[in-house]
């Protein structure tokens, strides 16, 4: 099948989008591998950048708020240990 462009948001938040030549993989449904062999899933490539921006911000906002919990939890822990 021929390639086409795909964007790559795997490693949005340490790489960013990845622009990459894909072809569809034959064997498993909505996956693609690019010229290295890497193999990429649903929720990991999209067909536009638009698209792609939208899911890396998705990844950022639950990111920030799984940060902001885990701090609330950290800086909780170390109130408490004070207290002892």
């Amino acid at each position: 099948m021929a390639k086409f462009k795909a964007y790559i948001t795997k490693y949005a938040l340490t790489r960013g989008i990845l622009e990459v030549m894909v072809e569809p993989c034959d064997t498993i449904p909505n996956a693609v591998w690019d010229n290295d062999g890497c193999r990429y899933y649903d929720d990991e490539w999209y067909a536009t950048r638009e698209y792609a921006v939208a899911r890396v911000l998705e990844i950022i906002a639950t990111t920030k708020n799984t940060t902001k919990k885990n701090l609330a939890k950290l800086e909780e822990l170390e109130r408490s240990l004070g207290d002892k």
